[in-house]
């Protein structure tokens, strides 16, 4: 009826009134319903519902509440059950281009320190080769060349974090400097849930530093636990960041 939902051409639910979507379990397990949701009358996007079933018996019928006022049209809807869904034990995030979009900031920041070494900017195709994704001294070495010390890739990183953090504070002071959309609404859902959670970033410590004050990451992390770029630790995409950040989480890492 109008207020159940189909599959493949969609199904509107919740129009002005609450209204439920009943989902049948026909075998202990763990449920997603995956779809594209229009705007809602109140003028926000209403985000894709992840519902987790602790210990559902066979045959149960599980219930979705939608709140009055709600437009939301499910283009598809994919359930999930027992082990075709792996329910994690942990949840390990990447930072900078995902819970933080700032690839234009980073590729800025490393476009200003080349113009200032060697007369000229990165290409884009350097950018994509040499810069993004790699090490910074790689970045560094491919400014002012592969025999360049590490006490100098050490300097010069350096620089470039600081040209990258006054971007930042620059975006911060006019009050444009947030996490990528969703990001804050999908990590209050898990924290609801009760998942253990942590980042596995190439940053430097003291740009972590930074994201914890200026997001307000403590909300969701906790910063001593954090796995970033220290020395003797490999970079991405070594798997030794990602580890340590479960083992400090105190999980596994294959079942994040």
């Amino acid at each position: 009826g109008r207020h159940g939902a189909d599959g493949e051409d969609g199904h509107q639910v919740g129009d002005g009134v609450a209204a439920e979507l009943s989902v049948q379990l026909v075998q202990p397990g763990f449920f997603v319903v995956h779809g594209n949701p229009s705007k809602t009358k109140m003028g926000r996007n209403y985000p894709p519902i992840l519902s987790p079933v602790s210990h559902p018996v066979n045959r149960q019928i599980v219930k979705i509440h939608l709140e009055p006022g709600f437009a939301f049209r499910y283009n598809k809807i994919n359930l999930s059950f027992g082990g075709g869904f792996m329910i994690p034990a942990g949840l390990l995030f990447d930072f900078n281009g995902t819970l933080f979009l700032d690839n234009l900031l980073n590729d800025t920041a490393w476009n200003r320190l080349a113009q200032t070494l060697r007369g000229f900017p990165f290409s884009e195709e350097e950018q994509r080769t040499y810069v993004r994704g790699k090490s910074n001294a790689a970045a560094v070495r491919r400014i002012l060349g592969e025999d360049t010390s590490d006490s100098d890739c050490a300097k010069y990183s350096e620089q470039k974090e600081e040209i990258y953090l006054s971007l930042c504070r620059d975006l911060q002071a006019q009050g444009k400097l947030s996490l990528a959309p969703g990001a804050e609404e999908f990590l209050e859902r898990a924290k609801a849930l009760g998942y253990p959670m942590n980042i596995a970033t190439s940053a430097q410590p003291g740009n972590v530093d930074y994201y914890f004050s200026a997001f307000g990451l403590d909300r969701w992390f906790d910063r001593n636990k954090v796995s970033c770029l220290l020395p003797g630790i490999p970079g991405k995409p070594a798997p030794d960041l990602y580890l340590r950040a479960a083992a400090a989480i105190e999980v596994d890492a294959k079942d994040c």
